[in-house]
């Protein structure tokens, strides 16, 4: 489902957006994310399209939400963005640090 990247192979680009995963015990982990022409809507896309995958096939797609990238958005902005598309915190909300990045899954 996904064009391979020219310069990692452990990416794929969806559409207008690079993402890494890999499997993690029987889960899959979201270790980037990265548009690459921001605020166009493709990394929405991607991420909708790999959650309707999970959805189909019953598997819990899991990450560390940390922005590296202040000028584009920050950690608590990528939080938010992901809670909007069903993922959900793995801690306790008053003990985030947003320095070191915010555990989430999206469970189907």
């Amino acid at each position: 489902m996904s064009e391979p990247h020219p310069f990692n192979p452990r990416v794929g680009i969806i559409g207008g957006a690079a993402i890494e995963l890999s499997k993690f015990g029987g889960n899959i982990h979201l270790s980037d994310i990265t548009s690459l022409e921001p605020e166009r809507g493709h990394s929405s896309a991607a991420m909708r399209l790999l959650t309707k995958l999970a959805d189909k096939h019953n598997v819990v797609i899991e990450l560390i939400a940390k922005a590296y990238r202040d000028d584009r958005m920050s950690t608590e902005e990528l939080v938010q963005w992901y809670q909007r598309l069903g993922f959900k915190l793995m801690q306790d909300p008053d003990d985030l640090d947003l320095d070191y990045g915010v555990e989430m899954r999206y469970i189907p």
